[in-house]
C-alpha cells in the first residue's frame, strides 16, 4: 500500500471530514411478476446510453425514486434501486422517470449476482460504473446484524477526483486537474481507534479490512461521504453514527496501489 499521492492531498476538500449520506436511497424488491420494461431516454434527461439498455427493467407503480419530485422529493439524482428476488438481478438507474406506464433513465448498471462480477462497461447509475447498492451502508444487510462484509463506496466534492480509471470502475466522467481516479481504493489505517456506536464501529472496521472505491462526486457542500440505504419503513433515523460526519478525514487512509485501465 501507498501513501495518498502529493497531488491528491492538495486539493482543499481532503480536509474536510466525511459524512453518512444526506439523502435517501431504498431498494424496490421485484419478482418474476413484476412488469418490465423497456427503457427509453426520460424527458429530463440531456442524454441516454442506450447500449445500457439491452435488456428490460422491472418498475411498477409504488416503486421508490430517490429525490422524486413525483414523490415529494427535490429531484437530486433521481436514482431507482431495485433487486429481483428470484433471479437476484440487479438494476439501478440514474435519474429515473416513471410516469405509470413508461421508464425513463439517463444511464444505468445492471448484474446478474448469481454470477462472478462482470464490468457495466461505461457509467452505471454512478459515474465510475460501479454499483451504488454493492457498496452502500445497509441498515438491513449490514447494521442491523452488527458488522459489514464488504467494502464500501465513497464520493467526493465535485471536481476533486482526477483524470483515469483504475479498476474495477469502467468510466471516468468529468474530472478535474488532480485528485484521485474514478475506482481508487482506499483503506483505514490500521492504527485509527475503534470508538463510538456500534454502528461506527461496524464501519470503521470494514473501512480497515475491505477500505473503500470512489464511485462518484456530490455537491463540493457535502466534501466527502458514504452512502447509506435506508430500511423498508424510510426511517434514515435508525442509523446513527455518533457524530460520524467528523469521524475521519481523507489523511487516515492509505492509497492501495491502484490497477488502471
Amino acid at each position: 500500500m501507498a501513501q495518498i499521492s502529493a497531488t491528491a492531498s492538495h486539493h482543499p476538500s481532503d480536509a474536510a471530514g466525511f459524512a453518512f449520506s444526506f439523502g435517501v436511497e431504498r431498494i424496490n424488491l421485484a419478482n418474476n411478476s413484476t412488469p418490465v420494461h423497456t427503457v427509453v431516454k426520460s424527458p429530463a434527461s440531456s442524454y441516454f446510453h442506450a447500449n445500457e439498455f439491452t435488456i428490460p427493467f422491472p418498475f411498477q407503480n409504488g416503486f421508490y425514486i430517490e429525490g422524486s419530485v413525483n414523490q415529494g422529493g427535490t429531484g437530486a439524482d433521481d436514482h431507482s434501486i431495485t433487486l429481483n428476488t428470484d433471479t437476484c438481478h440487479l438494476y439501478e438507474i440514474y435519474q429515473t422517470y416513471w410516469n405509470g406506464s413508461t421508464l425513463g433513465a439517463y444511464s444505468a448498471g445492471n448484474w446478474d449476482l448469481s454470477q462472478p462480477f462482470s464490468w457495466n462497461l461505461g457509467p452505471s447509475a454512478t459515474a465510475s460504473g460501479l454499483s451504488l447498492f454493492a457498496g452502500a451502508i445497509k441498515w438491513d444487510y449490514d447494521l442491523e446484524t452488527g458488522s459489514i462484509n464488504h467494502a464500501l463506496n465513497f464520493w467526493v466534492g465535485q471536481f476533486a477526483n482526477g483524470p483515469g480509471v483504475s479498476l474495477p470502475a469502467d468510466s471516468s466522467g468529468s474530472s478535474g486537474a488532480v485528485g484521485i481516479p474514478y475506482g481508487a481504493h482506499l483503506r483505514l489505517r490500521a492504527s485509527f481507534p475503534e470508538t463510538g456506536t456500534p454502528q461506527m464501529i461496524a464501519v470503521i472496521r470494514a473501512l480497515k479490512k475491505y477500505g473503500m472505491y470512489l464511485y462518484d462526486t456530490g455537491s463540493e457542500q457535502y466534501g466527502n461521504g458514504l452512502p447509506t440505504i435506508t430500511p423498508a419503513d424510510g426511517n434514515n433515523g435508525h442509523f446513527d453514527f455518533g457524530g460520524g460526519a467528523s469521524a475521519f478525514t481523507i489523511r487516515d487512509f492509505e492509497l492501495i496501489s491502484p490497477s488502471y485501465k
